[in-house]
């Protein structure tokens, strides 16, 4: 915008009232950008921190879950070995391991339920890390 047309003239130049309010005017609008600007870092640190936590979080249900299918692995070894040697004895020899079978089992069972509830939890922070990651 030219000079002349944004402030009236007066004989030695300027009307100086006028040039203050736009000045002030100026001033208003640079602090309210500059507070916003501060919300606005302030806002960013706390999700990269955020995010931070998420992350390690992540990294922690992931060496979980991948101890839990090792173990779940070797459990399903021990029961597959142990259900050979099973059928390599006698019948009666049999029935006296089986409440061993029976408990080899529940572990292998309950072990791999734990490992989808690791799966879904870390399925669950990947998606509310995603989702911060789209809020920055």
């Amino acid at each position: 915008m030219e000079n002349s047309k944004l402030f009236q003239v007066c004989e030695q130049g300027y009307n100086c009232s006028q040039v203050d309010e736009y000045i002030a005017a100026i001033k208003s609008e640079y602090k309210k950008l500059y507070e916003y600007s501060k919300k606005l870092d302030t806002t960013v640190k706390e999700m990269r921190e955020k995010t931070a936590a998420v992350v390690e979080e992540n990294e922690k249900l992931t060496q979980q879950t991948a101890e839990r299918e090792k173990k779940l692995l070797e459990l399903e070894t021990a029961l597959s070995k142990a259900k050979g040697t099973a059928e390599k004895e006698s019948a009666p020899a049999s029935e006296d391991r089986s409440a061993e079978y029976e408990a080899l089992l529940k572990s292998v069972s309950t072990m791999q339920i734990l490992s989808e509830e690791v799966v879904r939890e870390n399925k669950e922070l990947r998606a509310k890390l995603e989702a911060i990651k789209a809020g920055l």
